[in-house]
């Protein structure tokens, strides 16, 4: 579309001394406080004691932070003409207006670069192998005061499945609290085991089925399995090439077993009283259990603690 330039005076070309000042049709400002004149032109195209001239020629109050303000040139123009300065000033000038001029209050927004390193370093605590891909991301518009100063992530501690938004605070001078939110979407991918054929119900693999390779894990619902608790596992589904190989894909790995043998510790550091027993359940590293002393046969409740090893409340 072509630019239509409103020309406060009336001839196409400045006269012998005076001096085309630009205005710039989109501004940026960072805190809320009335336009002038000096704030929308191009400093380049003016030497400094016009623009010092032009500095006290306002022209409307500013926007607030986030919100823009849209200026015509029509309106811009009459407002000039209500203002001494300006008459003055134009004697020096001839101004040239951008049909529409927009000026708009970012505020102060955090360094992108900085942002995606903390939520990668906060991330990584909970998936160290993983590699986070970041996109869409959306920072928020602080209060120009918040610059220069240091921020807090609001991070619950879990990596998020897709999109994420979190609370950042900015501590000021004062010591009152600048609040925002970072927003965006993530794609986590992983090194996760990767079966090298298709594999049938009941089979327990071997290391030649399966190799390990980087996958998008976002949205999985299970964890993979490693590669070495994989092995000599029997899986309990028809599993197709090339497909992860999910931890519940898998019969559980179970510490004890209902009916065999165990071995019952009874005491702590200071003292310990090994017996034999039998467990009365399956059970899973850390579950609490029911197993009988196979001398007494009287049934007693533990922890399971290892490999057929359980430890007596």
């Amino acid at each position: 579309m072509r630019l239509i330039r409103f020309l406060i005076l009336l001839t196409s070309l400045p006269a012998f001394g005076q001096q085309a000042l630009l205005v710039r049709s989109h501004t940026l400002v960072s805190e809320v406080k009335d336009i002038y004149l000096s704030d929308i032109v191009d400093k380049n195209s003016t030497d400094n004691e016009l623009f010092k001239e032009i500095s006290s020629v306002k022209l409307a109050n500013g926007p607030r932070l986030g919100e823009r303000r849209v200026l015509s040139s029509q309106l811009i123009s009459r407002l000039l003409r209500k203002q001494a300065h300006f008459v003055q000033a134009s004697k020096k000038m001839k101004l040239v207006i951008p049909s529409q001029v927009i000026v708009e209050n970012i505020g102060y927004t955090l360094n992108e670069r900085d942002v995606e390193n903390r939520l990668n370093e906060v991330w990584a605590k909970s998936c160290i192998h993983c590699r986070f891909q970041i996109s869409s991301l959306s920072l928020p518009k602080m209060k120009s005061q918040a610059q220069k100063l240091n921020w807090d992530l609001d991070y619950d501690g879990k990596i998020p499945r897709g999109q994420f938004s979190y609370k950042v605070t900015v501590k000021n001078q004062e010591g009152q609290d600048i609040t925002g939110w970072i927003q965006g979407m993530v794609r986590i991918f992983a090194p996760v085991p990767i079966a090298t054929r298709a594999i049938h119900f009941g089979e327990r693999l071997t290391e030649h089925d399966l190799e390990v390779k980087e996958q998008d894990v976002t949205y999985s619902n299970d964890s993979a399995i490693e590669r070495e608790r994989a092995i000599g596992r029997r899986v309990i589904r028809a599993i197709r090439s090339g497909e992860v190989l999910w931890s519940n894909f898998f019969e559980k790995d179970y510490a004890t077993r209902r009916g065999q043998p165990v071995k019952l510790i009874i005491g702590d550091q200071g003292w310990q009283l090994t017996l034999q027993g039998i467990a009365e359940m399956d059970g899973q590293i850390g579950d609490t259990i029911s197993v009988k002393n196979s001398k007494s046969n009287k049934v007693l409740s533990g922890v399971v603690i290892g490999q057929h090893e359980v430890q007596v409340q």
